[in-house]
């Protein structure tokens, strides 16, 4: 027996069958993720959205050229790195490749 979806609220979005995320108490409330700056955490949200629940993924600089500039994502990307909600999994700075990052944990830990 599948279970059914609730549909989304009016004030959640217009599209019944949208992509979410999940965004849990135990991160917004924890002090890494109180302590990002606001780019970072847009910045986070996007990937995760990107990834489409996929731990490892990729995520072209180009894509969020569409909401902030290139250096703020710079900035918010080695702050998730520093900070441990993401990491490289095939960093291919040079190759004019998308690089692939993956979702961690490390930001649970002390």
């Amino acid at each position: 027996m599948s279970r059914k979806k609730a549909p989304f609220k009016q004030y959640e979005g217009r599209k019944q069958n949208d992509k979410h995320i999940r965004l849990t108490a135990d991160m917004m409330l924890n002090e890494k993720y109180l302590g990002l700056s606001d780019s970072a955490k847009t910045v986070y949200t996007y990937m995760k959205l990107y990834s489409c629940g996929n731990t490892i993924f990729e995520y072209p600089g180009s894509l969020a050229l569409k909401y902030t500039s290139k250096s703020t994502f710079l900035r918010a990307k080695n702050e998730l790195i520093e900070k441990g909600f993401i990491d490289y999994e095939e960093n291919n700075r040079f190759a004019k490749i998308k690089n692939k990052y993956r979702l961690c944990n490390g930001w649970a830990w002390k």
